[in-house]
């Protein structure tokens, strides 16, 4: 999740051709959700913000050799803060995406994403694990938060949420 405003996001056609060769990617979607507590230290002392995070993942896997090599995973959603005794929500949602190559095998599918705020006040870190089993891809999301929500204050947090894909 960034502090304000929306992050962009490079579109791609997912399902597309690669190498001439006639290997299509396969699709795989779902939702994660949940909640992360970042602490804020400030020159007047210490507080919290919780933010509240949807999003919808999708990964495409190239080919259909087992090798994760040229593989993707997108998502795109929203936060918000709900809750804070900062003093600075709640507030509205947020658009928020990144996108990472995949490494691995299907059955270890790792990656990870580094997202900096337009403004450059915030700066996360995604990393996604997981592995396919028939027509599913069941993992995880982890985001790691550095941010500076208002002048003189830092803030972190981190959170791990949950996914489960369906192949498309």
């Amino acid at each position: 999740a960034a502090a304000g405003g929306t992050l962009l996001l490079k579109t791609q056609v997912l399902d597309r051709m690669h190498d001439g060769e006639g290997t299509k990617d396969t699709q795989y979607t779902g939702t994660y959700a949940g909640q992360m507590l970042e602490a804020v230290v400030a020159a007047n002392g210490r507080c919290a913000n919780t933010f509240s995070l949807h999003h919808t993942l999708t990964i495409a896997l190239r080919g259909d050799s087992g090798n994760a090599a040229g593989s993707t995973a997108d998502s795109t959603g929203t936060w918000g803060i709900v809750a804070s005794t900062c003093g600075t929500g709640p507030f509205g949602e947020n658009a928020t995406a990144w996108r990472m190559n995949l490494t691995g095998t299907a059955s270890s599918l790792t990656g990870s994403a580094t997202v900096t705020s337009p403004d450059g006040s915030a700066t996360s870190t995604y990393t996604f694990q997981g592995a396919l089993s028939g027509d599913t891809i069941s993992g995880s999301v982890s985001e790691t938060i550095q941010r500076t929500p208002f002048p003189g204050a830092t803030g972190s947090g981190s959170a791990t949420y949950a996914v489960t894909l369906q192949k498309r």
